[in-house]
């Protein structure tokens, strides 16, 4: 379900957002989901929302 965990980034992108935190309401398998992991990759804390409280802990465990 959804898209799983952005891998790869490019060397600029990695550790770019060391120390940072990021906060994303609508956590779902789409573009707020993608969001999410793309950030916490590029090294932001992220902290997910969704109405669907399930939606936005399925993202958590998939990014931790």
């Amino acid at each position: 379900m959804g898209a799983g965990p952005v891998t790869g980034l490019p060397g600029a992108l990695a550790g770019a957002l060391d120390g940072k935190v990021a906060l994303v309401t609508g956590t779902s398998p789409n573009i707020g989901g993608v969001l999410a992991s793309g950030l916490a990759a590029a090294g932001a804390k992220v902290a997910c929302n969704d109405v669907v409280e399930a939606t936005a802990a399925d993202r958590v465990a998939r990014i931790e």
